[in-house]
């Protein structure tokens, strides 16, 4: 009796292992199944995804140098770099920069030798490609350098930055020393200077900083007088409450204050040259004042160098007009007192008189 159940026990736990095993393997089947139909979707989905601009876009040179893409406030950008080499005749170099897969460029770099009767050619350097936001606008800067050689030896070649921000450019040209003057400093100092272009009077000081860093560490050669020297005014306004603001051509802003005599009215103001001319008239005889300023860029800071005064003589019938100046002043316009210089042309003797 026992025997008997025990057998029937054997049967029982045969029959559920086999059934178990069943379920377990048709578990797993299914598993795989749905892992290998996930696969193909994802696989699927890969190929229809678009492309980027690097891939999509055909470039002017038919040699393929770079591209690298970006995206900022403008949508997807790159910059393709490309050249042509027909054969000893002349090489063409293309820096094209294009946005939402436009199949035309919006901004084109173009740089070419020909008829040169040596070794020649023209190279994105290496690793010279930057993509920054130093005005942090949401519009990237692009900068990047190449070269252009055409000799039969050693020596300096010549180079090229180039910063990019929309559709403005900046530039610095000149040379790039060689390996000898790399390793010997003093051979360097005989070669000619290179070129910040005016381009970067408009932009912002980081802008400039950032390029002759960049062209420093490319070995180019040393830069003529920094462009901060060389800064102009743009414009000039004044408000209501006699406070003036002037605008120089890297956007660098200076106010200060009518240096007029308290008594006057409210000044207009002139841009000549390197000079604002600031014009007054209205107290209680009707003379007019003329103040010249000259800007000191290295310092920003306007310095007071000449000042007119037209005195209106009513007592005389002709010969009415006093026309009286001092040059030469050279006094920073913080430390100007236009009160003070005012009484000392009022008591001058030496002045024009004229009939007005």
């Amino acid at each position: 009796m026992i025997l008997k159940r025990f057998q029937q026990m054997r049967k029982e736990i045969i029959t559920l292992l086999v059934v178990s095993t069943f379920l377990i393997n048709c578990n797993n089947d299914s598993k795989k199944k749905n892992l290998q139909v996930s696969e193909n979707i994802t696989s699927h989905e890969k190929v229809k995804e678009e492309k980027g601009i690097c891939d999509n876009y055909k470039s002017k040179g038919s040699l393929l140098i770079a591209c690298k893409s970006w995206k900022d406030k403008l949508g997807d950008n790159a910059i393709i770099f490309s050249k042509n080499i027909k054969g000893t005749e002349k090489v063409e170099f293309f820096a094209e920069l294009v946005k939402n897969n436009s199949n035309s460029s919006y901004l084109n770099i173009y740089d070419f030798i020909e008829n040169c009767p040596v070794d020649f050619d023209i190279n994105y350097i290496e690793n010279s490609l930057s993509i920054t936001d130093l005005d942090s606008d949401n519009i990237k800067e692009i900068c990047f350098l190449y070269e252009l050689a055409c000799q039969g030896g050693i020596g300096p070649t010549t180079m090229k930055l180039m910063m990019i921000e929309a559709d403005q450019k900046y530039k610095i040209r000149g040379l790039r020393k060689d390996e000898v003057s790399i390793r010997n400093p003093d051979i360097a100092i005989n070669y000619d200077k290179s070129i910040i272009d005016k381009s970067f009077y408009k932009a912002p000081k980081k802008f400039l900083s950032f390029a002759q860093k960049k062209w420093e560490q490319n070995y180019g050669t040393k830069l003529r007088e920094n462009i901060s020297t060389l800064r102009k005014i743009q414009k000039v306004k004044s408000n209501d409450e006699g406070i003036a603001t002037v605008t120089l051509s890297d956007n660098t802003v200076i106010k200060f204050e009518d240096p007029s005599p308290s008594f006057y009215n409210l000044s207009s103001y002139k841009i000549q040259h390197e000079n604002i001319i600031v014009s007054s008239s209205g107290d209680s005889y009707g003379n007019e004042i003329s103040i010249f300023l000259k800007l000191d860029s290295k310092k920003n800071e306007f310095y007071v160098t000449k000042v007119i005064v037209n005195f209106v003589l009513k007592q005389k019938s002709e010969n009415n007009l006093k026309i009286c100046t001092i040059d030469n002043i050279n006094i920073p316009l913080v430390n100007y007192d236009s009160d003070e210089i005012y009484e000392k042309l009022t008591e001058a003797e030496d002045c024009i008189i004229k009939t007005q």
